[in-house]
C-alpha cells in the first residue's frame, strides 16, 4: 500500500530526506524518479517553482512532478487511506514480522513473537515443554524416571522421605546396618517378637525373640522345644532331647523312650484261628503298637492295609520305589517306613502318599526287614554287613559295622526293648546273632534248632523271637532272649513254605501268612 503522500505531495514542503524515502517506495509522481537539486538553503521556503527536469532520459517527458498542495509546513494526505498494517492473517493466527503464526503451537514463537522453544522442546498451549524420551517423565521441565527419582516417585511431585529411596516406583524406607524394613519400620528380626526371623513372624504367647528364634523362658526342670516349655525326662514327644518321639505304645522315663513292662509272658495260646485275608501281596508290618488301627504290609509296589476291628483290607498308594521283596515297613512318629538300596521310604498315613526322604542309594539289602528301636529310630541290615539307621527326628542316616561269619542274604531283624538290642540273622542260615545298639557289640547265640531261618520272623519287643522252622512244614519255633533258647509253640495250622512273614500285635496277636495274604492265622500272646 502506497503512502498518501504519494497522492499529492507538494515539493516545496519536502526536503531531500524526505524525497529519497518517497523514491524508495515508488511513490514519485511521473516516470522520472530522479532525486531533485537540492535548495541552497535548506531553511528557507521554496517559493513553489519546481526547478527544471532533467530531460537526460529517454523516457523523460520533461514534465514537472506534482509537487502537491502545500498547506503551512505539511503534507496533506489527500487519499484517506490507513497507514499499512501488514498482512492479514486467519483467526487464532497473529503477524509476526509479516508472518502469520500460531503463538499457542509455534515453537518459534511460543506465547508470543520471537520467543523460540529450545531444540528439545516443543510449544504446547503457548508454552515451551520438553519432550522426553521413552520410559521418561517430564516433572516441571526436567525428563525423569518415576520408578527410582526421589523427588518424583511413581508420579511427578511426590517425594521420598529423608530416610526413603524410590524403587519400583514406591517409597521404601533405608534401614541402618542390622535392621530390615517390615512394614515401614526399621525392626532388628534377631529380637523383634512381631517379626522373629523374618518380617511378620511374631511370637506367640509371650514369647521372646533370642538369635532371630521364638524362645520361651521356661521354668526349672523344663526346656524350651518349638516354642512350648517341655520336660525332657518325662515328654514322649521329646523324650531326653527335642524332637526325639518314641514309638507308639512307649513311653518317656528319666529321658528314654521306654515299653511298658508288663510285656508278654512267653506264654501263648493252644489254637489258631483263622484272620481276616486278602490276596492283594505279602509281607506284615513285624511291629504293632498296643492300640494300632491298622496293620500294614507289602511288598514291590503293592501296599496294603488291614483295619484290625473291622478286618477290612485296603489297598493304598504305591510307593515311589518298589518295598523289599521280603521286608517289612515299621511305625515310627506317625508315618510307616521301611529302608530299601534306593533310600528311605516314608508313608503319610493321612495323605496317603509316599516320599523318598533320603535318596541317596546308601547299600540297604533289598530284602532286609526294616524295625523300630524305643527311641523310634529305623533300622535294617546293610549288604556291606553294617546295621543303617535312621532318625526321623533328626532326618539323619547313620552306619554301625555288624560283621558275622553267616549268611545275610534277606536278613531277618527283630528289636527288643528291653536289651535295646537288634536279633539277626540271614534267611537260610541257622546263626542267630545280636547287635548292642548302645555298644555296638556283635554276639553270636544259639542257632535255631530245625535248619535256618524262615522268612517269617518277628519280635515281641518284650524278650521273644517268634519263626517258622526250616523251608517248609508247620513247627513254630519261639526264642526267649533271658535264657537264649529256643522252644517250639503250637504248629501252624498249614505248610508255611518260606516266603511268608509274622507280626506281633502288643494288643495280644502273633498273626502269621505263608507268602500271600489269602491266608493268614493268628495265635493268642499272653
Amino acid at each position: 500500500m502506497k503512502l498518501a503522500l504519494c497522492a499529492r505531495g507538494s515539493a516545496r514542503s519536502l526536503t531531500w530526506i524526505t524525497w529519497l524515502a518517497l523514491a524508495a517506495s515508488g511513490c514519485a509522481s511521473g516516470r522520472d524518479t530522479h532525486p531533485p537539486t537540492p535548495p541552497a538553503d535548506a531553511g528557507m521556503r521554496d517559493s513553489g517553482t519546481a526547478p527544471p527536469v532533467d530531460a537526460g532520459g529517454a523516457d523523460d517527458a520533461g514534465e514537472r512532478p506534482d509537487a502537491g498542495t502545500f498547506d503551512a509546513g505539511r503534507v496533506v494526505n489527500d487519499a484517506g487511506a490507513p497507514p499499512d498494517a501488514g498482512p492479514m492473517c486467519p483467526p487464532g493466527f497473529t503477524d509476526c514480522g509479516g508472518t502469520c503464526r500460531d503463538l499457542r503451537s509455534d515453537p518459534a514463537s511460543c506465547g508470543m513473537c520471537g520467543h523460540a522453544c529450545g531444540a528439545s522442546e516443543v510449544c504446547s498451549a503457548s508454552a515451551c515443554t520438553l519432550v522426553c524420551a521413552m520410559g521418561l517423565t517430564n516433572c516441571d521441565g526436567s525428563c525423569v524416571d518415576t520408578t527410582y527419582s526421589p523427588a518424583h516417585c511413581g508420579m511427578c511431585g511426590h517425594a521420598c522421605g529423608m530416610s526413603e529411596v524410590c524403587s519400583a516406583s514406591a517409597c521404601t524406607l533405608v534401614c541402618g546396618m542390622g535392621l530390615t524394613n517390615c512394614g515401614g519400620s526399621c525392626v532388628d528380626t534377631s529380637s523383634d517378637a512381631s517379626n522373629c526371623g523374618t518380617c511378620g513372624r511374631t511370637c506367640a504367647g509371650g514369647a521372646m525373640c533370642v538369635s532371630s528364634r521364638c524362645t520361651v523362658v521356661c521354668g526349672a526342670g523344663l526346656t524350651e522345644c518349638g516354642g512350648l516349655c517341655v520336660n525332657l525326662m518325662t515328654d514322649a514327644l521329646n523324650c531326653g532331647m527335642c524332637g526325639r518321639i518314641c514309638s507308639m505304645g512307649a513311653s518317656c522315663g528319666g529321658g528314654t523312650c521306654t515299653m511298658p513292662t508288663t510285656g508278654f509272658t512267653g506264654m501263648t495260646g493252644t489254637t489258631w484261628e483263622v484272620a481276616p485275608r486278602s490276596g492283594l501281596t505279602r509281607g506284615f508290618q513285624s511291629w504293632v503298637p498296643r492300640g494300632s488301627t491298622y496293620l500294614y504290609g507289602g511288598s514291590g509296589s503293592t501296599f496294603v492295609r488291614l483295619d484290625i476291628a473291622t478286618g477290612t483290607w485296603t489297598t493304598l498308594s504305591s510307593p515311589p520305589a518298589g518295598l523289599a521283596g521280603w521286608g517289612s515297613p515299621a511305625l515310627s512318629a506317625g508315618y510307616v517306613w521301611e529302608i530299601v538300596a534306593s533310600g528311605v521310604l516314608r508313608y503319610d498315613i493321612a495323605a496317603n502318599s509316599w516320599t523318598n526322604v533320603s535318596p541317596s542309594p546308601f547299600g540297604a539289602a533289598e530284602d532286609s526287614m526294616t524295625v523300630t528301636d524305643r527311641d523310634g529310630n529305623l533300622w535294617a541290615y546293610t549288604n556291606d554287613r553294617r546295621f543303617v539307621r535312621w532318625s526321623p527326628a533328626t532326618s539323619s542316616i547313620s552306619y554301625f559295622p555288624a560283621m558275622i561269619t553267616g549268611g545275610t542274604y534277606e536278613t531277618r531283624v527283630g528289636y527288643d526293648t528291653g536289651t535295646h538290642a537288634l536279633y539277626f540273622g540271614g534267611f537260610a542260615d541257622s546263626a542267630l546273632n545280636k547287635f548292642d545298639i548302645a555298644t555296638g557289640a556283635v554276639t553270636s547265640l544259639a542257632p535255631i534248632p530245625e535248619g535256618g531261618l524262615n522268612d517269617i520272623f518277628c519280635a515281641d519287643h518284650s524278650g521273644h523271637l517268634y519263626a517258622a522252622g526250616a523251608f517248609s512244614g508247620t513247627t513254630m519255633w519261639q526264642y526267649t532272649i533271658a535264657t537264649n533258647t529256643w522252644a517250639r509253640i503250637p504248629d501252624w495250622p498249614e505248610d508255611h513254605g518260606n516266603n511268608g512273614s509274622c507280626a506281633v500285635l502288643e494288643d495280644g496277636w502273633l498273626y502269621v501268612e505263608p507268602g500271600s495274604f489269602a491266608t493268614v492265622w493268628r495265635l493268642r500272646l499272653l
